[in-house]
């Protein structure tokens, strides 16, 4: 941002207002924050140096803070929680468990981002005590134990039925280990009435009527809500003492402490108001209540107050402590508001249906606040948009998600879709991953992790080097180490060999003798030598070293997520030991090795680059966009329940005091979402139950809004399509089209999707759109996609160099060496229009590279003033001269080499005799019939441009080995292009 701001005063000529940004307060609102309590820590009575605890870490240090309060209360708790389901003995991994050791972090955290202390938490507890009665009326004695004994002669039943078998089978279970969620649910069990007419099923039917009276139920629900409220009142406080005491701090603290500053420090306030001149907060949907209170007071003290930008249709950040109803009643106490009317992003079509869909989703908002146009200057560009829907057939899951990779790899295939121009919104992570593991079978890579990172081979390879670095007596990790490495075929025979003849040795000559002392001895072990005082990081990184990752990972399909992997171990690394220091312990190697093998929630590191499918679910998309996007999960049909944690809102909002008289809702959540048939019917009219479904609802429509708004050209819905059941195939019911999420937004909109395949007009709301629907089906033969090229060479058995070389190089870093230059291609005029600083050539070369590699055929002149600009090259050359060159460049290409394909920057590893390894790109590729042509761009201008492509011979000559090692294909020209002198020269060494 800070970047950003000083091009565009550069680009107007204030270079005094640009070297000025470096004095402003510029970054997230915790960075922010941290730097006012750094630069003023003596007048915030703070020590000058904190550690701040970084996100990743914050939940580990709480849980180890307030374990001791945990303790405290558990004996109790656990007790009432065993009958509320609110005790598990281990997490689901399939969904969240409900358990009140996590509701206590909860309403920390909300204490904590609505400045709630421990006098106003326990009002809260006895707030949702009061309220809980009226469902739970505690108007009659009723016991678990009372209900066991009344329903005893059900489960004492001869059933012959099987249905009435497991209703039995369900009571015995109640019996053995009684709740009272399964107390409730009893009674809308079944029985078989014709073959077990006899069974008492008017006991189960009792027990319900009289559930919702029990005095018991109602006593255990509110000693659950005043204990978690206690315990969360006293982790409250033991955390700032912990945190105290270890010197740390974290991202609440540094703003509640910057808002106490501000409302109890005057001399803070003075030196704060001498400096201030605006606050500027973007983003503002995503405010959360106390951030919201500082920005109010940081007003009061900037001299031209504040801007605020946001957009309250993408507030949906509630589940991270934002609030978008607080926010809400902000935005409609402040009167000075400009409407945005633009949408820059989505072609016009998308434009208009969002429109049409969002002014009746939001139909409490004024459609002036909803709806947006294309700007003028976009007319001709935004022209066009198209809109279709995938129909998965599926019968479970797994066949969706095979269904909708298929589209996807027929968008790759048969479209020449880039992998990268594609966005698929899901509501979950866990989904995400299934979709990804499903696109990993169509050799598609995946933004998404597909999987656990030690699943991977490579990351198995190295914690089994790793192990045995720090143990070389740990067999299991000898023998992972000999079958991964893939240097050791006959591994096993040679292992059951050396057993065998330890065996027929004499008991004396078994002594002292190691019989995989002839593996110890082999060299790539030889390099794991034992580490002294090294650190777990220190170590990693010789592991790596010793098996030279780098060049493994390039000969491996999709080598760039294998890289990532291996950046995602260091990245662990450095966390763990972060997490000892700030837990001031000891960081050891086998402390990191114990995590990583323990561990089973780390994920895979995620894909990237152009070659990756952009998976992600609906709340991480915001802010970013594809050309295509993808909405899935669109039969979401999540229950919303009274029984949760949220914020009350005040009844009147005071904008001076924005947090005044807010508190929290509490009721455990002991039916897992899932009420039985008399709890259920009481909440229906509870205002409670009517307030979360209408906050989830209206989360709901933000989210939907935020996933449709992403698409720039084409908005993909993929719906489950499902076949009638028997009943509705007599009656010639069609295929079912699951859509709840899409019938939730509004009750004005109609969502007819046409069952057929093709094109067809669609209606929406009261407007028209062409659709175009595709049926999919999971394939029967599946066939994998190609992999994108990797240039790699192997380490040659001449690489022990005896004299003193670098290790590594860049091709583009040999010394000059002449070769044989001719012209190609000659352009006129010249683009010789430049005005580009002597050491700033390089950056200029960048700029011109992407947008070689980038190509675009829409927003072209966009596209140049961006990257222009993200090189601070603006000033250098105009963005036409970029296009032009660019253009002249393909066309050139298209007429030279008719029917080639072509790729842009490259990936390329290549060793020498001497083991030097090169590592670099190649700006172009093109592969033709005859073998492959590489091209290198220079924005250099010379006096002889001949000589100057002639001298660059040893590059080209490295990227010739390179291909031609990894791919038995001839190179059959090596040329240099110099886009601003306008010509194209073949280079022969």
């Amino acid at each position: 941002m800070q970047s950003r701001i000083r091009e565009k005063l550069l680009d107007k000529g204030k270079s005094d207002e640009a070297q000025r940004v470096f004095d402003g307060l510029i970054g997230t609102v915790n960075s922010v924050c941290g730097q006012l309590l750094n630069q003023y820590a003596i007048e915030a009575g703070l020590p000058p140096q904190l550690d701040v605890i970084p996100e990743e870490n914050a939940t580990p240090i709480f849980e180890a803070a307030i374990s001791r309060v945990i303790e405290k209360h558990a004996e109790q708790l656990n007790e009432v929680g065993s009958r509320l389901n609110l005790s598990p003995l281990k997490q689901n991994p399939y969904q969240k468990t409900s358990d009140w050791k996590s509701d206590v972090k909860t309403i920390v955290d909300l204490a904590r981002s609505n400045n709630l202390g421990k006098e106003q938490l326990e009002q809260c507890a006895e707030d949702s005590c009061k309220t809980l009665k009226t469902i739970f009326t505690a108007s009659q004695k009723l016991s678990l134990d009372d209900i066991a004994a009344r329903i005893k002669p059900c489960a004492e039943f001869k059933a012959k039925a099987k249905g009435t078998k497991d209703t039995i089978d369900k009571i015995k279970s109640f019996l053995r280990s009684p709740t009272w969620h399964v107390a409730g649910s009893l009674a809308d069990s079944k029985y078989a009435k014709t073959k077990d007419p006899d069974f008492p099923i008017e006991l189960l039917e009792s027990v319900q009527d009289e559930l919702l009276s029990s005095q018991e139920l109602y006593a255990d629900l509110c000693t659950m809500v005043r204990g978690v409220f206690a315990c969360a009142a006293e982790a409250l406080q033991e955390y700032d003492e912990y945190k105290k005491a270890w010197g740390l701090i974290d991202f609440v603290d540094q703003e509640s402490k910057v808002l106490h500053l501000l409302q109890d420090n005057a001399e803070f306030g003075d030196l704060l108001r001498d400096r201030l001149s605006q606050v500027l907060v973007d983003e503002f949907q995503d405010t959360s209540p106390i951030q919201l209170a500082l920005f109010l007071k940081l007003n009061e003290f900037a001299k031209n107050g504040s801007v605020w930008v946001g957009d309250p249709k993408q507030a949906i950040y509630g589940f991270r402590g934002t609030d978008p109803e607080l926010m809400h009643a902000a935005a409609n106490a402040i009167k000075n508001v400009e409407q945005l009317p633009y949408s820059w992003r989505s072609q016009e079509n998308l434009v208009s249906f969002a429109n049409e869909v969002f002014t009746k989703a939001f139909s409490n908002t004024p459609p002036e606040e909803v709806q947006l146009a294309i700007p003028p200057e976009r007319a001709a560009e935004a022209a066009g948009g198209q809109i279709e829907a995938w129909h998965l057939c599926a019968k479970n899951n797994s066949e969706r998600w095979q269904a909708l990779a298929a589209g996807i790899a027929g968008l790759i295939r048969d479209d020449g879709v880039l992998p990268s121009d594609i966005g698929v919104l899901m509501k979950t992570n866990s989904h995400c991953a299934e979709l990804a593991k499903a696109l990993k079978a169509w050799n598609i890579q995946a933004s998404a992790p597909p999987g656990e990172l030690m699943a991977a081979p490579e990351c198995q390879l190295i914690l089994a080097a790793y192990r045995y670095c720090i143990d070389p007596h740990d067999t299991v990790a000898l023998a992972t180490i000999l079958a991964l490495s893939g240097d050791f075929p006959d591994w096993l025979q040679g292992l059951q060999k050396a057993k065998n003849d330890w065996l027929n040795l004499s008991d004396e000559e078994r002594k002292g003798k190691d019989f995989l002392a002839e593996l110890h001895s082999l060299p790539l072990l030889q390099k794991l030598q034992k580490p002294g005082d090294e650190t777990p990081l220190e170590i990693l990184e010789q592991v790596i070293t010793a098996f030279e990752l780098d060049l493994r990972l390039q000969k491996m399909p999709f080598p760039d997520c294998r890289l990532s992997n291996l950046e995602e171990l260091r990245r662990l690394c450095r966390q763990y030991m972060e997490q000892a220091q700030l837990e001031r312990r000891a960081a050891t190697p086998a402390g990191f090795a114990a995590m990583l093998l323990n561990d089973d929630k780390i994920k895979a590191a995620p894909g990237f680059g152009r070659n990756s499918v952009n998976v992600l679910t609906y709340h991480k998309a915001k802010g970013l966009e594809w050309p295509i996007v993808i909405l899935e999960s669109l039969d979401s049909d999540e229950k919303a329940s009274a029984f949760d944690i949220s914020i009350k809102q005040a009844q009147h909002f005071d904008l001076q005091n924005p947090l005044q008289d807010r508190s929290l809702h509490y009721w455990p959540n002991f039916c897992a979402n899932n009420p039985f048939s008399s709890l259920k019917e009481a909440l229906e009219t509870h205002s409670q139950q009517i307030e979360a479904e209408t906050r989830a609802c209206e989360e709901d429509k933000r989210l939907f809004y935020v996933g449709l708004t992403r698409a720039k050209e084409r908005l993909i819905f993929a719906i489950v399509r499902k076949e009638p059941t028997k009943e509705e195939k007599k009656k010639n019911a069609p295929d079912r089209l699951d859509t709840s999420w899409l019938e939730r937004l509004s009750d004005d909109l109609s969502w007819d999707f046409p069952l057929d395949a093709g094109a067809a007009t669609w209606k929406v709301g009261d407007k028209d759109f062409e659709l175009h629907t595709k049926i999919l089906a999971p394939p029967e033969i599946l066939t994998p996609l190609a992999s994108p090229p990797v240039f790699t060479d192997s380490l040659p058995a001449a690489a022990a160099a005896k004299t003193q070389l670098p290790a590594r190089l860049a091709p583009s870093q040999l010394p000059k060496q002449t070769g044989t230059a001719t012209l190609m291609r000659e352009w006129k005029p010249y683009l010789q229009g430049l005005n580009c600083k002597q050491d700033e050539n390089d950056l200029l070369g960048n700029a011109f590279h992407a947008f070689f590699a980038l190509n675009p055929q829409a927003d072209q002149k966009q596209v140049a003033e961006r990257l222009l600009a993200n090189w601070q090259q603006q000033n250098a050359v105009k963005p036409e001269t970029v296009i032009t060159a660019c253009q002249r460049l393909y066309d050139w290409v298209n007429s030279e080499f008719p029917g080639s394909s072509v790729t842009c920057e490259v990936p390329m590893t290549w060793r020498n005799d001497h083991g030097q390894l090169f590592q670099g790109f190649i700006d172009m590729l093109i592969e033709t019939s005859d073998g492959y042509v590489i091209v290198d761009h220079k924005t250099t201008i010379k006096p002889d441009p001949l000589a100057e492509a002639a001298s660059h011979a040893a590059q080209l000559e490295i990227y010739r080995n390179a291909v031609e090692k990894a791919t038995s294909k001839k190179v059959s020209k090596t040329i240099i292009h110099f886009p601003l002198m306008g010509k194209c020269v073949e280079v022969e060494g």
